[in-house]
């Protein structure tokens, strides 16, 4: 359905489809778009508004300068920016499987194989954005989006088929401009540091990307995340306005006892599940709750858990 006003009606070289969701700030839909004079190409157009309560220039402005400098097979390549007399529009990549999030909602835990075929590409698509001096600071499975191979058949799909492409670079900080030293992104998936950072704290965006990396391969691994705490919800026949109060003092102790959970590094292997040693030890390695501590880039591209199965080629894409 044509739910949202279309910003770009009556545009020569689009036309709507229909939407695809609401970001961070901005919303997110499908477009048909003529280039030259071949057919018609899909493409997803981000909205971001001009003017008003909550825009956030320089935030746009950042995205904006983040993605137009990427061109890597695992980030979704930005295609044309664009205003319109109400809204700066960005014309991106379409990546029509969905994201990482619904994939995992509807396959539940990966076969190992299949997790680290898209843990691979992830990493691939990460370290290529780090050295373009790009980090991402809000990584986690709905900011990671699927589309199917170019030879695959729509007949056929499996994980083999599916490349994955990071997206959304609304938080991103550009390493040439500072360290970061604000809190972005979702708890669930953040380093410790960025917990603790503050005007006075800054902390390193490539290792907090990292910290966030592993956050999501347990989350392919296990069909969860490793440190959230959930209360149990109040008791059905107390008062509404007194299960309401509950509730929220429950959500606000869940929050303390998982960022406490993330500061310690406390976390396990799901009951009842199991993972090879190798890809324990790397993920040990990644959620080590001291940035100095934890493991590198570098030394994640040669851990053998992640090079099993890639072609000798892959590691000199970046």
């Amino acid at each position: 359905p044509l739910s949202n006003p279309d910003p770009l009606a009556g545009h020569p070289h689009y036309s709507k489809v229909k939407d695809l969701g609401i970001g961070s700030f901005g919303s997110v839909a499908l477009y048909q778009r003529k280039e030259g004079r071949g057919e018609p190409s899909l493409c997803a157009v981000k909205f971001m508004p001009r003017s008003g309560p909550g825009v956030d220039v320089n935030l746009i402005q950042r995205e904006i300068q983040s993605h137009r400098v990427l061109r890597h097979p695992h980030v979704i390549r930005f295609k044309q920016l664009g205003l319109t007399n109400t809204h700066i529009f960005m014309c991106m990549e379409y990546a029509d499987q969905g994201d990482l999030l619904g994939f995992l909602r509807r396959k539940g835990p990966l076969p190992e194989a299949d997790a680290r075929w898209l843990f691979q590409q992830f990493i691939f698509g990460l370290d290529y954005c780090h050295l373009k001096g790009v980090v991402n600071r809000d990584l986690k499975p709905e900011n990671l989006l699927l589309k199917l191979t170019p030879e695959a058949s729509k007949r056929h799909s499996n994980t083999f088929n599916l490349h994955i492409k990071i997206a959304d670079f609304g938080l991103s900080k550009r390493a040439a401009h500072s360290l970061p030293k604000t809190r972005v992104g979702t708890i669930n998936y953040m380093a410790p540091e960025v917990l603790l950072a503050g005007p006075s704290q800054r902390y390193d965006g490539h290792k907090a990307d990292i910290w966030s990396a592993g956050v999501v391969l347990y989350a392919m691994l296990f069909s969860r995340v490793p440190f959230e705490v959930m209360h149990e919800p109040a008791a059905a026949q107390q008062q509404q306005g007194q299960q309401k109060q509950q509730q929220q003092a429950g959500a606000a102790r869940d929050r303390a006892a998982t960022i406490q959970r993330i500061l310690e590094g406390d976390w396990a292997v799901p009951p009842g599940m199991t993972v090879t040693p190798q890809c324990l030890h790397l993920l040990t390695q990644m959620l080590v709750p001291d940035p100095a501590h934890r493991i590198p880039m570098a030394a994640i591209m040669e851990h053998p858990w992640f090079r099993s199965g890639l072609p000798p080629a892959a590691l000199t894409m970046n």
